[in-house]
């Protein structure tokens, strides 16, 4: 009986490692909706068309793609709940999938809730609050080449940590949260809720609806 060389063996169950690419993130500017798609900066207008986000060129491409959807959380002993932005899994269109336009050099949900990233030990998480880091649109290169495409950020930062999270109780669904890398605190006082360390890193991009 022969066997196989176990260095083969081990290549046909499990997929090469993936790194996330070395870039460097340029802001675009967060002063105004001009960096978002289809945007219209007058001096009395300052919006943008919708835009949706995907995951990319994740360290585990089985995610990339991915589009985001909302995750409640009751918060216990507050009259104030909490809805983040994680990624969904069901990336069938058949599934309804957030979409997001900026107003006011702002990004929110079409019906108006600001959404801003506030960060926790393990990574800054996108979430229907005010006052956390603005989200702003960025530019990626690599050795001095400009990429194709726009990409989600928020104070110099690219970098998103992904780990999922299992379904909690009966009819609910499991997500991955999105964790932004290398934010600075916020000022003492304000928190939010734990997370996990991430399983694996990537970037977000923005796409025109």
């Amino acid at each position: 009986m022969k066997f196989l060389n176990p260095t083969l063996a081990a290549s046909l169950f499990f997929s090469p490692v993936v790194a996330v690419p070395n870039v460097t993130a340029i802001p675009l500017g967060a002063s105004s909706c001009r960096p978002w798609p289809n945007s219209h900066v007058a001096p009395d207008v300052d919006s943008s068309g919708g835009f949706q986000f995907f995951v990319t060129q994740s360290d585990d491409p089985g995610i990339n793609d991915l589009p985001t959807t909302t995750q409640f959380w009751p918060t216990f002993g507050s009259s104030t709940n909490v809805t983040d932005i994680v990624i969904t899994p069901r990336k069938s269109t058949r599934f309804a999938q957030l979409w997001f336009r900026c107003v006011d050099s702002l990004v929110q949900l079409p019906g108006g809730s600001p959404v801003s990233v506030y960060p926790d030990p393990y990574g800054g998480v996108m979430t229907l609050r005010e006052g956390g880091y603005q989200l702003e649109a960025y530019a990626h290169e690599i050795g001095g080449v400009r990429q194709e495409g726009i990409f989600l950020g928020a104070h110099g930062s690219t970098t998103w940590g992904f780990v999922w999270s299992e379904p909690q109780g009966c009819g609910e669904l499991d997500f991955y949260d999105a964790q932004l890398q290398g934010l600075p605190e916020l000022p003492e006082g304000v928190v939010h809720h734990a997370r996990k360390r991430p399983e694996f890193y990537g970037f977000i991009r923005v796409v025109p609806v």
